[in-house]
């Protein structure tokens, strides 16, 4: 097929749902993190990387939204790296409150190291909170970096 010929339509979002959300950003700054608890997300790097910003920043805190296999060993990790204090992890939210967490968060972590489009991603922009992410799948044609957001080629 030409190249012409082919056009990339990605799915939407719920902007009727994320407007109707009227949550405000924290006054202490927030990171969060929406997804599946699997490795290939590697939401680890994201705690070890968190603990160093908590030392710069003792007001910062971290969600974590989702569940999956990881759930417990994740949960365990943020403990022993001595911000378990720090970190929440919410476990499944609905619709809404994903929308309202996200609104109220300061930027959104995005560690996934394959990925198809990263629907979380729209979604975190529709609310306007910025996007640190792996550059990976679809995340490139999404953000743009230095104004919607940052890409890393990897965190490791």
């Amino acid at each position: 097929m030409p190249a012409n010929k082919i056009s990339v339509v990605y799915r939407g979002v719920n902007l009727k749902l994320i407007d109707s959300i009227l949550e405000e950003k924290t006054e202490n700054p927030v990171l969060i993190y929406v997804g599946r608890l699997v490795r290939h997300k590697r939401v680890d790097i994201i705690l070890k990387l968190f603990k160093i910003i908590v030392m710069q920043n003792p007001n910062i805190q971290l969600y974590i939204i989702g569940t999956g296999p990881d759930y417990d060993k994740l949960n365990q990790l943020s403990r022993n790296l001595g911000i378990g204090d720090k970190v929440k992890f919410t476990g499944y939210v609905t619709e809404e409150e994903k929308y309202r967490l996200l609104k109220k968060a300061h930027i959104f972590i995005f560690t996934s190291e394959k990925e198809g489009l990263g629907l979380v991603v729209l979604e975190s922009l529709a609310c306007q909170t910025p996007v640190v992410a792996i550059d990976s799948g679809g995340v490139g044609d999404i953000i743009i970096d230095g104004k919607t957001g940052y890409l890393v080629n990897s965190i490791i």
